[in-house]
């Protein structure tokens, strides 16, 4: 189990200046993938009365219109630690940049925080849990995505075992917080909810798919997250020749294969009240 000691006082600082780096990247490449996921979370919240709604870990602030558009007469904030990411979302919510295990807002003051693919990048997800509980009203909801496992496909296969035989950088070597272990299945996700306080708590794995042409493929894999460090991590040559075998290698896969596979486990939970 990763702890909070594992991580120096620097890991959450290079996290958001990786996500600043990969901020339009992010938006253009890896948020198609994960935004239609959250916004099913979203469509099956049950009807509540939300007057202000948090999004925590907000991103490029794409969920903030759907959020708008579930709960119309709510006020809806924004928060994330990377500028970067902020500063391509749009001006119709209030934003700030903040940290999630730290929240600078009073006490009672949100009917809904939505924690979408964030809570494991925290290095105490714990204590961003109990943020969540100080701020929300009394019978306040939370709603959540998180990893069930890795994304898979006989394409990120091959990428992987290319970057490996490649020697590029260790996955591990990276020191990303990315605590999967913590809540990569239902039950975990249901304790760490119910022990930090909250009732009515719900987790399912939930499966899907997102078709991905081989250009768009390399893109992401190149320019976002830790296969990026990875693929960076090697000289020009090495690249090339890393990209020249990735290419011939899924020249054969059938297009059954192109899709992507996701595993994802949705939440929802409220405080007593």
């Amino acid at each position: 189990m990763v702890t909070t000691s594992d991580f120096d006082d620097g890991a959450v600082a290079r996290l958001t200046e990786q996500y600043d780096v990969e901020a339009r990247a992010y938006a253009a490449h890896w948020a198609p993938i994960v935004h239609p996921v959250a916004c099913r979370l979203l469509d099956e919240l049950p009807q509540h009365t939300v007057e202000r709604a948090l999004d925590l870990g907000a991103g490029a602030g794409l969920l903030l219109p759907v959020i708008r558009d579930k709960f119309k007469q709510a006020l809806v904030v924004g928060i994330d630690r990377s500028e970067g990411l902020l500063g391509l979302a749009g001006p119709d919510a209030p934003l700030v940049v903040g940290d999630a295990a730290g929240l600078c807002l009073r006490k009672s003051t949100f009917d809904l925080v939505v924690m979408a693919f964030m809570l494991y990048h925290i290095p105490n997800p714990m204590a961003a849990l109990s943020e969540a509980v100080r701020i929300l009203t009394p019978r306040g909801m939370l709603a959540l995505t998180t990893w069930a496992g890795d994304m898979e496909s006989p394409m990120v296969r091959i990428w992987n075992e290319e970057l490996d035989a490649s020697r590029a950088v260790a996955p591990e070597a990276l020191g990303r917080i990315a605590q999967h272990d913590l809540m990569d299945t239902p039950d975990k996700i249901e304790n760490l909810l119910k022990s930090a306080g909250f009732v009515s708590v719900c987790a399912d794995i939930r499966e899907f798919t997102h078709d991905i042409e081989l250009d768009e493929f390399i893109r992401l894999r190149t320019r976002v997250g830790s296969t990026r460090q990875r693929f960076e991590s090697l000289n020009d040559i090495a690249r090339n020749r890393l990209l020249e075998r990735v290419r011939e290698r899924m020249s054969t896969i059938s297009d059954h294969d192109v899709a992507l596979r996701l595993s994802i486990i949705f939440a929802s939970a409220r405080l007593p009240g």
